[in-house]
This record gives structure tokens, sequence and C-alpha cells, in this order.
């Protein structure tokens, strides 16, 4: 806990008077000491592991006093050392028998005060709320000037587990209680930054604004102006916001970048865009603070349409903190922009484009009140289309499971039905509103251009740009094209999820398939029967990164494209595989994964759940043969089955 008791306690510092005493064991316990204070200046330093080796030191000293002198008056400092350097090293169930050994042993003993204390702060960190409580309690009851230590834990433990509503309450009371505590400033930094949390900004800005008056160094004070400022952001005070943050800009170099941001963003919201984007171009680190400040930029860009700009400052967001909210944001917008440009440059049409640059939307960057406005319009500018039902659809699925909106879906599902009555759409709305579903004639085979014939179960030329299917059984592999461009940091876009809910009634996603088997001629009277086997489609195979069942950007918007070109009674098995390295389990286990995040693409698609299985068959049927060919394995195919 912030600001507690380090200290070993008030014999110890008797010790160094001894220390020429000739006695042994006061050698040995001055050591022990001297170790214990060296590993709290290491870990104050935060050098962990040094700081660890000091405190396993100070336990072996400590425990040589004890083993070779248990009668001497030492015993109790030493019992009460080796609790102490286990709470500070992080292991806090050996602290917390250390300490139940030391009051059960030594009941009369000074240190006892104390170790209940740190047994009931050990408690705390281990998690043991309810027996902490009781402890820490009975501290406050028995032991005056531990009172505002024992409070401050049991109030601060909330906030530690970020129970945000209960942290308030309880450091609200402890503020009012110890006014003069030395735990105070940080109760109220505390209790502001729970009030940030939960949106309460107001309160949060009189917190911080007592902070800022119980603080007296310079550095942490300004921190607290900073803290100040973000609250008025965020409750619409711009100007005073951004006069907050000039008043402190530049007093330390190292909070600059946050108070750069925060002036862009002022400044921003008072719609001064030249000068937001000059301040955020003035954050300089690798952080977190750096990503947003760079994401902010390449939005500004977007907006104004300079995609090449939007794109370089949405990659250096990526860069300064992939893992970070704006990062992975940053990676999201690029995903868009990819989709744009493959719009633009895939021969697609109009229609197919715009529906495309939706399912973005919504499948990658769960935006769902933009993709519903782009499936809308998909509509109204292209009533005629196959894809305007589709769109339609889809803006249905949306309002389903995602908005919960089942009274405007019902609205949706008649117009559906209404405009597009012969349509798969019109059929999958029927099922939804419980309505009965004509029967139809099934639909004529797919193309030839798109299909492998039965007898070679080889890829026409015709086949789509980019895709590829296996050769029969008997035959080599054929050679793989290399791997497709993917936008840096793709790995860190939400994965599709395969438990997610179905959107039926759209078609799956082409991959490669194992070639179909001819059926057994039938000999009758007049000769054999033709060949009458359904011709399937070649769908895509699709790459992962190592060790990661997250879809690419590009990946995904072929995988949506290809779905409406399969027939509704056509079933898939998705095959997941992996690269050589990992154990056989390891291996099964990523291959079923990534098997099932295609699956789930599919199904959000509009493909039915029970027409694909999923199979992994982990390091099985290498296509690489070497390492740098790795990228060969980690793929999904398809095969049909009956």
């Amino acid at each position: 806990m912030t600001g507690l008791l380090s200290r070993p306690g008030p014999k110890l510092a008797l010790a160094a008077l001894v220390l020429f005493t000739g006695c042994a064991y006061f050698n040995t316990f001055y050591n022990a000491q001297s170790y214990y204070k060296d590993g709290l200046a290491l870990k104050e330093q935060r050098q962990a592991a040094p700081a660890k080796g000091k405190f396993d030191k100070a336990i072996e000293k400590s425990a040589l006093v004890i083993s070779r002198w248990p009668r001497s008056a030492w015993v109790d400092d030493a019992t009460y050392l080796i609790g102490m350097s286990y709470y500070q090293s992080g292991q806090y169930d050996k602290a917390v028998r250390q300490f139940e050994q030391l009051v059960l042993a030594f009941p009369n003993s000074p240190f006892v005060p104390d170790a209940r204390l740190y047994r009931g702060l050990a408690l705390l960190e281990d998690k043991e709320y309810g027996v902490a409580g009781v402890v820490l309690d009975g501290v406050r009851q028995d032991y005056p000037k531990l009172r505002d230590a024992a409070a401050f834990s049991m109030a601060d433990a909330y906030f530690e587990r970020e129970d945000f509503s209960r942290a308030i309450d309880s450091l609200a009371a402890f503020a009012k209680e110890f006014p003069k505590s030395k735990f105070l400033p940080t109760a109220v930094e505390h209790l502001a930054s729970a009030c940030f949390e939960l949106g309460r900004c107001a309160e949060a800005e009189q917190w911080y604004l007592k902070l800022v008056a119980l603080t007296r160094q310079p550095r942490p004070r300004t921190q607290a102006m900073l803290r100040v400022a973000a609250c008025r952001l965020e409750l619409g005070n711009n100007e005073q916001a951004a006069k907050q943050v000039r008043d402190v800009l530049g007093s330390y170099k190292e909070l600059d970048d946050e108070a750069n941001l925060l002036l862009g963003r002022a400044l921003s919201e008072m719609g001064r865009d030249k000068e937001a984007v000059e301040a955020w171009s003035q954050v300089r680190g690798v952080s977190e603070i750096g990503a947003e400040a760079f994401f902010r930029i390449g939005k500004y860009y977007e907006e104004l349409k300079d995609f090449a700009k939007a794109r370089a400052y949405y990659d250096s967001a990526k860069s300064r903190r992939a893992d970070s909210d704006y990062g992975v944001l940053a990676v999201k917008r690029l995903s868009l922009l990819d989709a744009l440009a493959q719009g633009d440059s895939a021969g697609r049409t109009p229609a197919e484009s715009r529906f495309l640059l939706a399912e973005v939307h919504n499948l990658n960057l769960g935006e769902y009140d933009e993709a519903m406005r782009l499936y809308q319009e998909v509509h109204d500018s292209f009533p005629d289309t196959d894809w305007a039902a589709k769109a339609l659809f889809a803006k249905a699925w949306i309002l389903k499971y995602e908005k919960h909106d089942s009274l405007n879906l019902v609205g949706l599902l008649e117009r559906i039905i209404d405009e597009y009555s012969e349509t798969e759409y019109a059929d999958e709305s029927r099922r939804w509103l419980g309505l009965p579903v004509p029967k139809r004639a099934p639909k004529a085979p797919p193309p030839e251009s798109l299909a492998v014939k039965p007898d070679t179960g080889k890829v026409k030329p015709e086949s789509l740009p980019g895709e590829v299917a296996e050769e029969e059984e008997m035959l080599p592999p054929p050679e793989r094209p290399e791997s497709p461009p993917e936008p840096p940091g793709m790995s860190k876009l939400r994965p599709t999820r395969p438990d997610e809910p179905l959107r039926p009634g759209e078609p799956p996603h082409p991959g490669p398939p194992v070639p179909p088997v001819a059926p057994e001629p039938e000999t009758t009277g007049t000769g054999p029967k033709p060949d009458t086997a359904k011709e399937k489609p070649v769908l895509t195979v699709v790459h992962f990164d190592t060790d990661k069942w997250a879809i690419s950007p590009a990946d995904s918007v072929k995988l949506v494209a290809d779905a409406a070109k399969l027939e509704p009674d056509q079933k898939l098995v998705v095959v997941g595989y992996c690269d050589p390295r990992g154990t056989e389990k390891y291996n099964l286990e990523l291959g079923r994964k990534r098997a099932e995040a295609v699956k789930a693409l599919l199904v959000r698609s509009g493909v039915a759940a029970d027409r694909i299985a999923v199979l992994s068959k982990g390091e099985k049927d290498l296509r690489s043969s070497k390492p740098d060919e790795y990228w060969l394995d980690r793929r999904v195919e398809f095969e049909f089955s009956n």
C-alpha cells in the first residue's frame, strides 16, 4: 500500500550501537538489516530483481540469527524482518505466516502492532478481503497510532480492485475522519481518479483542486493541475481547460506530452483544428499519449479526405503504442482505408464497394451506426441490384443482435419481404417473424468460371485472381502465391468470435476445396448416366500471423465478398492448420481457433452455422520446406461436405 510503513521496527536502529560488542549475532542481524534497507532502495528505483535478491539475503541472515541464537533478545526483531522482507518482495502468503508466528510467539514484542497491520495488508494483497477487513478493523480499535493506516488501507482496497463507487464512499469518509493524516494526499488523488473514471467530472475537479492545495512538491502539483484541466475539458469548459494547460506547459518536459494532448483536444472542441493539430504534433513520446495524439491527427486528415496523410499518421499512432486503445483504433482505421482502396481498384461495382465498406464498419470496426447508414445508402442508391436486399438484411442483423431494437427490426423485416419477396433474404426475414417460407426450386449452379470440374478437379483459367485450388489428392501440392500484404498490426484487430449470433440468409466465402470425386456411373439399358455432381466454387485461403487467429482486414473483405457465391445448400468444413513449431496439442488448439474465427466471420456474413463444420489438422499437411515459408502453413482451407 502506498505510503505505509517500511521501517524494520524500533529496536533495529539499535543494532549499530552494539555492533562492536563482540557478539556475532549482532553482526549477523546488522547485516540482515542492511540488506533489507538496500532492498527498499532498489525497489524504490523499480529494480525488482536486484531488490528481491537483497530481501532474500535479509531473510537468510535473519533466519541464521533465529536458528543459532534462539534465546537472544533479537529473535523477535529477526522474525519481524523476515516477514517484512517477504512482504516487500511480494511473497504475501509467507509474510502472513511470519507475522502470525511473531504475534503468537512474542505477544509482548513492540513489533506486534506493525505485524498485525502488515498481516492485514498482506491479506489484502493476496485478495483475502474478508479476513483482511477483520484484521485491519482490529488494528483500528486496538492501536490508536495505526488507526489512519488501517482505515486508509481498507478504503483504498476498493480503489485497487476498481470498485470505484465503494472507493469514493470509503475514501471520502477517510478524508473526513483523518484530515491531517499523512495518507490524505493519496486518498484525495484516488478519490478524484475514481470520480473521473465514473464520469463524475465535477466532483473529480473539486478533489483534484484539493489535491493541488495539499501538494507542496512542484512536479506532483503540476500533474494535479493537468488533471484539473482534463476534468474541465470533459465538462465542456474548453477555454478554462486550455488556459489551465497553458499555465503549466513547459514547466516539466516529461509532462509536456500530456499537456499538448489536452491542449489540442481543447482547441479542437473550440473548432480551432489547425491549432489543435499543431499542439498534437508537439507530442514526442512513444506512449499511449503519443498514440492518441497521432490518431487524432490522422482522423483530422481522414475527414479532409487526405487519405495519404491520414494513413501516415495512423501508422505512426500504431507504431507508438500498438497495444493501446488508440493504437488499436489506428489499426482499424487503416483497415477501413484499405477497404476503400480495394473498392476503388478491384473492379467492383459501386453497390458492391459500398456494401463492403459497410461490412468493414460492421465486422471490423464495430461502428454500427455508420454501418447502418452505409447499408441504407446501398439500398437507396442501388435498389434494383442484388446488394440492396442484402444490405437491408445486414441492417436488420445489427438491429437484432447489436442494437436489440425489436420495434424497428419488425418494420425492416416486413419491408424486405415486401420489396424483395423472391429473395433468400425475404425468406430469412419470414423465419425471423415466424411466417411460413415458400418452397423454391434450387438455383442454377454457379458459372463455370468459378467452378471446379468434377472430372479433373482443376481450376479453370478464368478463376478469380489470387485464388488457388488444390490439385487432386495424388498430385503434388500446387505452388502458393506469395503471402498477401497485410496492414501492420492487423493482429490487434478485434477477432471475430465463434459464439457470436447468426446473421442467417447470406451465402459463405470461397477457399481451396477438396477436389470432388465423380459419381460412379450407373449402368442401364440406355448406357451410363451423365455426371450430375454439383460444381463447387474456389474459396480463398486465409493466412495468419504466428500464434494468432485474428483475420486480417484484407482477408475479411475477401471472405465477405466471396460468401455471396455459395449455394444455399452447400456445406463446408473449415480446416485450420499451423506451422511445425509448438507442441502437437498446442497446434491442434491453435488450428481450431483459426477455423472457428473463419467460421464466425462466415456466419456473420450470412452463412447458416449448421452448414459449417470445424476441423483442426494442426501441423499436418505442411506446405513449407524451410522456415521462411512457414506462413504457408499458418492457414485455413475449406472442404465441401455432402
